[in-house]
């Protein structure tokens, strides 16, 4: 539990930065086991915060792929992009900073 909370605490304090692939994927199916189980338990308001929170960590964890990638963040809104590009990344330092992988 305290890799997550270092990876959100790192994804709030440097947005800009760069993710590690394993990091990545800890961080996207915690959220998605999370969130099937407030569906479950929580109201509908709880549940639309925390969908609204893991809609905004997604976005910045996507920016943060794509800077391991060497790509500017804005590729983020091209939808086919995600798909090509979600698995590669380099292992070289780039402007976004040194490789976390």
């Amino acid at each position: 539990m305290e890799r997550i909370t270092s990876i959100y605490r790192d994804l709030f304090e440097n947005p800009m930065g760069r993710v590690s692939r394993p990091d990545y994927w800890i961080i996207f199916f915690f959220n998605y086991a999370v969130a099937f189980v407030f569906a479950w338990f929580l109201s509908d308001v709880i549940y639309s915060l925390f969908a609204l929170f893991i809609f905004v960590a997604d976005i910045i964890f996507s920016i943060k792929r794509y800077h391991d990638s060497g790509r500017k963040g804005w590729w983020v809104l091209c939808p086919i992009a995600n798909f090509v590009f979600l698995f590669y990344a380099t292992t070289e330092d780039n402007e976004w900073g040194t490789s976390s992988i």
